[in-house]
Parts: structure tokens; C-alpha cells; sequence
């Protein structure tokens, strides 16, 4: 009897939202969060996905687990918890009911440590048979088909990814990636502290989100930015909200300076993704930058991870995920 086909999963766990996308043509997004509708503590036999219920918990809310090193005891564990329900219910939707193996590419921030790739590959372990851990710009620029001389930019709720690819074929090394734990969260936190400290109207971080989205800016004037007091009454905070976006932009460019000077690492491509590729004028900022370089921002920026993981995935022969399933988790931390 020939064994059951293997499926592949390219499983992008976002700060925001968590995508994966399958082999089999199936494909699943919703909100990285988890909660449950008791009143007791999440577990994996009762957590609900996506759902703003008691107990809600972020796992990878500011490039925690992911990026930055969380905090100890039981909110680690709840983070951790809530981390592997995420994981399992993407599995489940779009590897429902298979025989075979399930093999999965998981981008990660591009620095990140030693401690957080273990967090990571915990939490898929049983779950996924065998995991890739890849930096998240090389999966962009692998799905887009571009791994020559270029620079991807990567602006996601939890942390800005840039990485320098020269040649293809060659990961980037550590000095050609950055990480910035300064994402479109933070950006929305600091907006929403602003306006509540200097305007005294309490934002919550998705109203502050949805203004950002539908005002912010990269340059130039914000407007029409406003905001309710408990009477009705309209506030203008497009000057807090210029400030915050200007804090996230300057971090970017400053790192995109670093990245892009010198010889053979000036790109030919610049790839602007995430979902804060979307903010009006950061494309033009990056174009004036590197003036040398084509910017490029994909038609769907918030599944350019995913697809590419996938992409990956299908592209490593199936021994070689033999391999991995057979390995230590040691080894898998190294070899990937």
C-alpha cells in the first residue's frame, strides 16, 4: 500500500491576524486571539479562536513569543497555551481529515532568538509532523519570485522585518536583517496614549487602529483624524496621530539606511509588505530612499508570508521532510 501524500502548510502567525494556506487548495485567516465562553482559564479542549470573549489572550500581540522575550510565569503559560490553540485550529481547518503527514513553513521575525524559535517549534510540535522556521522577508521574496538583490520591508502589527537578499540561493546573513519591535500595535498604542493623556478621550487600541488605517500617513499632513467625548462632542487628533505614524516611519527609515548602503547590497527591488504597507505615501518615502530601486508592493500584502511559506514548502522534496520529522527539535532550531 503507498502511503498517504503529505500535506504542506505555509502558517503565517501574525501579530493580528494568523493565515495559513495548504497544499490542497484550502485557505484560513482570523484574529490571533483566544478566549473561551466559561469562566474558566483557556485550555486546548475549549478555547475559542478569533473570538473577543472572557479570558482573551494575544499570544503574539508586540512581537511577544515571536520576537521579544515574554514575561514568566502564568502569563507565559497562558501566552503559550493560547499560541498552540491558534496553531491547531489552523492546522484544522485546512488539513481537516488527512491520513498523511502534515509538513509546515513557519516565518518568523528575522531576528529572532534562539528562545523564541524553540516557543515557536513547541507549540507546533504533534501538530505539524515536521516545521520549517524561515525569517519572514526570505518567505516574501521567495513567493514573489524575487531573490536577487532586494530589500524586503515588511510592516506588521508586531514588528517591522527587513532583510537584504544579494544572491540567490544565499540566505541573508545576521548583518543584513533587522527587527524592529516597533509595529503598527505600537503605533496605535502610542496614538491612543497621546489622545488620552493630552485630549482626555480613551481610545481603545482598535479605535485607535481604524484611524490609523483610514487617516494616517506616512508624510505630509494627517487630517480629518477625530475622535468622541462622552458628550458627542468631536475632537481633530490628526496631530497625535501624524506623531505616532512619524515615529514608526523614521524607525524604518533609519533602518532602511542601514540596510541599503554600501557596494553590492544596494537592492534593484524594494518589496513594501505587511499590512502597513498600506499607509498613504510610505511607498513614496522608500522611493526617495533608494531612488536606485524599483518598489514594489504586492496586490495582497497581507498574505505575501503565507504564500510564500507555502511556496517553500512545496519547493523542499518530500525526503528532506522525512528528515525533519526524524530530527531532534535541536536540530530543527539549527537547521532551520
Amino acid at each position: 500500500m503507498n502511503p498517504e501524500p503529505a500535506t504542506l502548510i505555509g502558517l503565517d502567525l501574525g501579530a493580528f491576524t494568523t493565515k495559513a494556506m495548504a497544499s490542497n487548495g484550502r485557505s484560513v485567516t482570523f484574529r490571533s486571539c483566544v478566549g473561551t465562553s466559561s469562566a474558566s482559564a483557556i485550555s486546548e479542549c475549549d478555547a475559542i479562536i478569533g473570538a473577543e470573549l472572557r479570558h482573551v489572550v494575544e499570544p503574539l500581540a508586540g512581537g511577544r513569543l515571536k520576537f521579544l522575550r515574554a514575561g514568566s510565569g502564568d502569563q507565559e503559560e497562558k501566552s503559550r497555551t493560547a499560541l498552540r490553540c491558534l496553531v491547531r485550529h489552523a492546522v484544522s481547518r485546512v488539513a481537516a481529515n488527512v491520513s498523511g503527514p502534515v509538513y509546515g513553513v513557519v516565518p518568523i521575525p528575522a531576528q529572532a532568538s534562539d528562545f523564541n524559535r524553540k516557543t515557536i517549534l513547541d507549540a507546533v510540535s504533534e501538530i505539524l509532523d515536521a516545521c520549517l522556521l524561515v525569517p519572514s522577508p526570505v518567505a516574501t521574496a521567495f513567493g514573489l519570485g524575487q531573490l536577487k538583490r532586494t530589500l524586503v520591508v515588511d510592516v506588521g502589527a508586531g514588528t517591522v522585518d527587513l532583510a537584504v537578499i544579494d544572491e540567490e540561493g544565499k540566505l541573508p546573513r545576521k548583518t543584513d536583517q533587522i527587527t524592529l519591535p516597533t509595529g503598527l500595535a505600537r503605533t496605535d498604542w502610542a496614538f491612543a496614549d497621546a489622545v488620552r493623556n493630552q485630549v482626555g478621550i480613551e481610545l481603545s487600541l482598535d479605535e485607535a487602529r481604524q484611524l490609523r488605517e483610514q487617516h494616517g500617513a506616512a508624510k505630509g499632513q494627517v487630517s480629518e483624524a477625530v475622535a468622541k467625548r462622552n458628550s458627542g462632542e468631536s475632537v481633530c487628533v490628526s496631530a497625535h496621530l501624524k506623531q505616532a505614524c512619524r515615529s514608526l516611519v523614521t524607525s524604518i527609515t533609519t533602518a532602511l539606511q542601514e540596510l541599503s548602503q554600501g557596494g553590492s547590497r544596494k537592492p534593484e527591488t524594494v518589496i513594501l509588505t505587511g499590512g502597513g504597507s498600506r499607509m498613504w505615501g510610505l511607498s513614496a518615502v522608500v522611493s526617495e530612499l533608494i531612488s536606485e530601486a524599483n518598489v514594489l508592493v504586492p496586490y495582497d500584502v497581507e498574505q505575501c508570508e503565507a504564500q510564500g511559506a507555502l511556496a517553500m514548502a512545496q519547493q523542499l522534496p518530500i525526503d528532506s521532510w522525512a528528515q525533519f520529522q526524524s530530527a531532534e527539535m535541536t536540530e530543527m532550531i539549527r537547521a532551520a
